[in-house]
């Protein structure tokens, strides 16, 4: 049965091979960034078990994350997961193929407004004036208790955690597309002026990607920093790669205990952040003495355990087609993918709704693990489409994913700092495919027709003037 499970893993990741080596041997540009390759390698190399079922699958068991999860299954489920994580792989690679994502493209960029948003440039000036705003949106939120991990219960109690710090979160995040298109000049001109912008917007970045509290918030700067120097010098630096690599070893080791502390009874959330991370020093001491968190070997097999799903897949699929566990109650999968352009021109605070917490859901409802915690457990995508309407949903949702991958590329080819915004937004939800594919469909909606129209206005002090021309 075991080797059903890695023939299963095999034959995925081959097949994954062969169409990347096709598009590679195309000759087509910035491969290494290209959507394509990022979300193959992301997606299914990771989370879907390409590399990762090999390294924790042991003994027919994952031995880390079973201590993690409290239901067990035979492994005929996990055998199951990765035929449809196989199907679900072939339907990518089909959607890739056809034409319809160069469609969408040309339809969008063909249109006279936006013809205006891929012909204009970034206004220096205005670009600090935004990185500045964005650094101090971070400090407000941070200061009144609204920033990462370090939030102030008594908001939550009050109602307005989420709401109140999500809308105005969204200005903080501007930051990143600040830093990426600073890192874009810092290359391209190499002068004293942008030297200086990066080196300090770097360091602010890591310090709030630290303090958030978050694996991801930490490694990204340095993701941004690899893909605007491939971007401008079209060659890979193994500096930089191996800077990524150190980051993602602090991620999962530094970044980690962390996220431990904050979660620790004796963390109290307002307190400041020198005393927050001055307490932090003397717990994580106490933390690596009598737990070895440092050791190599496992943070290798940490870090890859919190990459893969395909546990939380087999679950999602045990739930519905296993009879003993009674009838399965979708909670309106379906209706959220269908219903994913009303979400994402209506925000559900105007429809007056509020967001169906997937995550905790899936934790309570398919995992039975309501021991009072309140972070949300992952499902993957295949287990939320699987979910929602068997196989079929799943060849239609990641059929509709390699459409969008596809689609993305266009904006990277383009030799413009707009284009190149909106295909930075967009590969930040089509590199790793969401869970809640719904979710994933709505801000690829809202990031190729409504944000180019809000970084023309925010980056561009004459978008208005050429609107009206």
């Amino acid at each position: 049965m075991n080797l059903n499970f890695y023939l299963l893993t095999s034959l995925m990741v081959v097949f994954n091979f062969i169409q990347l080596r096709k598009v590679y041997k195309t000759k087509s540009s910035y491969f290494f960034i290209s959507p394509v390759f990022l979300g193959t390698l992301v997606t299914f190399g990771l989370a879907l078990g390409g590399v990762t079922n090999f390294i924790l699958f042991k003994n027919g068991r994952y031995d880390i994350k079973e201590l993690a999860l409290p239901i067990l299954f035979d492994n005929s489920w996990l055998i199951k997961t990765m035929f449809v994580i196989c199907i679900a792989s072939a339907a990518t690679w089909f959607g890739y193929g056809l034409n319809a994502g160069n469609i969408i493209y040309k339809k969008f960029v063909s249109l006279n407004i936006y013809r205006k948003v891929y012909s204009s440039s970034i206004n220096e000036n205005r670009l600090i004036l935004i990185a500045i705003i964005a650094y101090a949106v971070k400090f407000y939120l941070y200061s009144i208790g609204l920033w990462g991990r370090i939030v102030d219960d008594r908001y939550f109690e009050a109602g307005v955690g989420f709401k109140a710090g999500s809308q105005i979160r969204v200005l903080g995040e501007l930051s990143y597309l600040s830093f990426f298109i600073i890192s874009i000049f810092k290359f391209r001109h190499n002068n004293a002026k942008y030297n200086a912008l990066f080196f300090i917007s770097l360091a602010v970045e890591l310090f709030f990607g630290f303090i958030y509290g978050a694996r991801s918030t930490f490694i990204t700067p340095f993701l941004i920093i690899f893909i605007a120097y491939y971007y401008v010098s079209k060659k890979i630096n193994l500096s930089y790669l191996l800077v990524i690599f150190a980051a993602v070893l602090i991620a999962f080791t530094v970044v980690l205990d962390y996220k431990n502390y904050t979660l620790d009874k004796q963390f109290v959330k307002t307190e400041s952040a020198l005393d927050a991370i001055s307490n932090f020093q003397n717990y994580s001491n106490r933390y690596a003495q009598s737990k070895n968190s440092y050791e190599l070997s496992g943070t290798l097999e940490r870090t890859f355990n919190s990459t893969t799903f395909v546990q939380e897949a087999a679950m999602s699929i045990r739930q519905v087609d296993d009879p003993h566990l009674g009838e399965f109650k979708d909670p309106g999968i379906a209706l959220a993918m269908v219903r994913f352009p009303i979400d994402a021109f209506v925000p559900k605070f105007i429809q007056g709704q509020n967001e169906f917490p997937w995550g905790l859901w899936f934790k309570d409802e398919v995992l039975n693990y309501q021991v009072g915690l309140k972070y949300s457990i992952a499902m993957s995508p295949v287990g939320f489409l699987y979910m929602g309407g068997g196989l079929i949903l799943v060849i239609i949702g990641f059929m509709i994913y390699g459409i969008v991958l596809k689609m993305t590329y266009n904006f990277l080819l383009v030799q413009n700092i707009f284009s190149l915004l909106t295909y930075m937004a967009l590969l930040s939800v089509v590199y790793n495919l969401d869970s809640v594919v719904s979710g994933f469909l709505v801000m690829v909606t809202r990031y190729v027709i409504i944000f180019p129209l809000i970084f023309w206005v925010i980056f561009d002090p004459a978008a208005f003037r050429k609107l009206n021309n």
